[in-house]
């Protein structure tokens, strides 16, 4: 019997990616949130040499060949991220209020922790004195504006998130214009989030 080799497996955000490479097929593009059914294959993407998958900030990076374009690059990212950044300091230049300062005070060494996978480990908690008062909500082309009434915000550090209490309401929101599709929520850095964990998505 013909078994298929797996090959590149990357944790992306607690989906596996990997490929598939059958005896006389080609090697297709596979994720897997780890039960049977949620293991599918990913569109028509295929491989022609050795995969390599890169994660990047949660977002899955790799050459793929759709069938049509030869092979090229690809990146494949949740629909909606959440990023922190830290608002009112020195990175964005102390505004309270959110403008385009605010993108230079990302925390790129942060990842929303994601419900489910254990616990959190550094890089999912936030350790700024100001507390958690900055996301930026990264959204798919085309997705729309946001406002604060499109979520729920709750704050807290123990695993089970139905004890995490109501968080404060933000003070600000703005939606960057496309085809930036950023969004953008702060805090005052009273409010008191400090040291809970990065929300993330289901």
């Amino acid at each position: 019997m013909d078994v298929p080799f797996l090959d590149g497996l990357t944790n992306v955000n607690g989906t596996l990616y990997f490929a598939v490479e059958a005896p006389g097929r080609t090697t297709q593009l596979w994720r897997s949130d780890g039960t049977a059914t949620g293991t599918i294959q990913v569109g028509t993407i295929s491989f022609n040499s050795s995969t390599s998958f890169v994660n990047v900030n949660g977002a899955l990076f790799f050459a793929g060949d759709d069938g049509v374009h030869g092979s090229e690059p690809w990146i494949l990212a949740p629909p909606v991220v959440a990023r922190l950044f830290y608002n009112n300091s020195k990175f964005d230049q102390i505004p309270v209020a959110s403008d385009d300062a605010d993108d230079t005070a990302l925390a790129v060494d942060k990842l929303p922790y994601i419900p489910g996978n254990g616990r959190a480990t550094g890089e999912n908690v936030s350790s700024y004195s100001k507390g958690i008062n900055g996301l930026f909500i990264d959204l798919a082309p085309g997705h729309g504006e946001i406002t604060v009434e499109d979520f729920t915000f709750r704050m807290g550090t123990s695993p089970d998130l139905a004890g995490w209490n109501e968080a404060p309401r933000p003070s600000a929101s703005r939606s960057a214009p496309e085809p930036a599709s950023r969004g953008t929520i702060a805090w005052r850095s009273s409010s008191p989030t400090t040291r809970s964990r990065i929300p993330g998505w289901k």
